[in-house]
């Protein structure tokens, strides 16, 4: 069995936190990398890591356009089987 590990951060009065050094490692993240919030419907959250080729504007632009849709109407989010 693989071994839990824990990790803590702390939310500031925006609601910003720092990803803990071995989540950045675990991750292999970087400065201005991405990462998603995956809920499941037990309440567990995962995050991972979001590769974006820097080089494609439009998948960039996509991407932005979803993620400002899904802030602005929540309700809409449907979970798949």
């Amino acid at each position: 069995m693989t071994a839990l590990i824990e990790e803590f951060s702390k939310l500031t009065d925006r609601f910003q936190t720092t990803v803990p050094s071995g989540v950045r490692k675990q991750l292999k993240l970087g400065k201005g990398d991405r990462i998603r919030y995956c809920t499941e419907a037990t309440g567990r959250i995962y995050i991972e890591s979001i590769r974006v080729r820097e080089d494609d504007p439009a998948l960039i632009a996509f991407l932005d356009f979803i993620e400002t849709d899904v802030k602005a109407h929540p309700e809409r989010l449907q979970a798949l089987n």
